[in-house]
Order: structure tokens, then sequence, then C-alpha cells
């Protein structure tokens, strides 16, 4: 399974045809979602998208913050306190790892240092 950060979903709202199509490849069963993100996307949304929003977040898998990606968190957060990284990027990369999800990010410099994060390497060029 996969978990698809935050700049994933703002590439499929501008209707990136090379992600729709390695999601699409990837096949919406194996793609997930998680709270994080979802807080992320409401947050950057127009009222006029909600409609819209809410239909392609559902086709997702969801996974949420448990005990053990709160451990993770924490974890991360004090291994990469030098390195600087994003409280959202860190909470993402703490509910995949408790997940056992990789991350497909547009933005790998944001999750490479997190210690045993496994990152989704895409079949085609995306930008």
């Amino acid at each position: 399974m996969i978990l698809c950060d935050t700049s994933v979903f703002f590439q499929l709202f501008h209707e990136n045809a090379a992600i729709e199509a390695e999601l699409g490849e990837i096949g919406y069963a194996n793609l997930a979602i998680c709270d994080i993100t979802i807080g992320e996307i409401y947050f950057g949304m127009r009222k006029s998208e909600e409609r819209e929003t809410k239909e392609l977040i559902r086709r997702f898998n969801r996974f949420s913050f448990t005990k053990d990606a709160s451990r993770l968190f924490i974890e991360i957060m004090s291994d990469l306190a030098s390195r600087q990284i994003g409280l959202p990027d860190a909470l993402i990369a703490a509910i995949a790892k408790a997940n056992g999800l990789d991350v497909f990010t547009l933005n790998i410099d944001d999750f490479k240092r997190v210690d045993g994060l496994k990152l989704y390497k895409p079949k085609r060029k995306l930008k």
C-alpha cells in the first residue's frame, strides 16, 4: 500500500496527467491517504471544491494517527531536530512507518531524512 502525501493531491487537483496515470497504474485499491493530508487539503480548499475533493478522498484507503504513529512521530522529531522537518511531514512519515506504507511524495527532500521510511519511486517523470 502506498500513502500519498499532500504534494501528490495538489498535482491531482491541477490535473497533472502524469500523476493521474501513475495513480491509475498503481490502482486506487493500493493507494492511501492519512488524516494529516486530508487536513492540509481542506485547509487549502475553496468551498466550491468541497464536493469534488470529498469524492476524490473517498477513493483512497484512509489511515489515522494511532498510538504507534504517535511514538514514531516523537522518535522522528527527536532524530531530526537538527535537520528540519515540518510537523505535517513528520506526522505523515510516522503514520506511514506505523502501518508499513511507502510514501508517494514529490517532496523527496522532506522525507528522505526519516530513517527507515520507504519512499515510492514513480515509474514515469512527474513534473
